[in-house]
């Protein structure tokens, strides 16, 4: 996905995605992650060499022309279908550079495998260079254990990808929290507009420029669910 985000003809469209997330719309029949090129240029100068030896050197295999028009035809449907599984689709969407998904997906499939949520993924080429990766929980309303488990996941992926030099791919308001330590530049110049234009704070209060909370204190609360799942699991046996 490095490889190929990276030629000289940059992809119109780029996504790769693992097999669980695959499997709602367009399965796949062997392998564990798809990824799917789609170029608009002349087909005189697509890069088909290049990309056929990024995909021989990682192991990858041509799934066919059929499989492909029917993911192309798929692209608007695909990160819906997986909510026709389930009572509720959590999700959080982050942004990072190309080189930076590996090492949030990989600590993503991490926390999946300890904490047992049925967790599934999908990634998209943004803008050139960065990559919008969906991070998603499928659950019930049983599982109240993994639904408070699957938030504080969701928050240390997103910490996770400030630390990466990325942050939220939208903000709106539930990540205005993360505005000051993903994006402190672009949050005093859109408070220095706020300030100007909506003295008064009657156009979405509390959203993107302020918030009603601190991190710190959602990090106290996900410590604290934390603690209670564990006694939780511990109270059970």
């Amino acid at each position: 996905m490095r490889h190929v985000a990276k030629l000289d003809q940059s992809p119109t469209y780029l996504k790769i995605a693992d097999k669980d997330f695959q499997g709602y719309s367009n399965p796949l029949e062997k392998g564990k992650y798809v990824l799917t090129v789609v170029y608009d240029q002349d087909p005189q100068s697509v890069p088909i060499d290049e990309f056929k030896m990024v995909m021989a050197d990682n192991g990858g295999i041509d799934l066919g022309v059929e499989y492909a028009a029917h993911e192309w035809t798929l692209r608007y449907d695909c990160e819906f279908n997986p909510k026709e599984h389930c009572e509720t689709l959590m999700f959080q969407e982050v942004s990072v550079e190309v080189d930076k998904v590996y090492d949030v997906l990989k600590q993503y499939e991490s926390y999946k495998g300890s904490h047992r949520v049925p967790a599934i993924w999908f990634g998209m080429l943004a803008t050139p260079g960065w990559m919008r990766v969906e991070l998603m929980a499928m659950l019930n309303p049983d599982q109240y254990l993994k639904f408070i488990a699957s938030k504080g996941i969701l928050h240390k992926m997103m910490k996770k990808s400030i630390s990466l030099g990325g942050g939220p791919y939208t903000i709106g308001l539930q990540n205005s929290i993360y505005m000051k330590s993903a994006y402190p530049e672009r949050l005093l110049q859109m408070q220095d507009a706020k300030s100007k234009w909506d003295s008064d704070n009657i156009m979405n209060p509390d959203r993107v420029t302020s918030c009603m909370t601190s991190h710190l204190r959602m990090n106290v609360l996900f410590l604290m669910a934390a603690a209670i799942r564990r006694l939780s699991r511990y109270v059970g046996r």
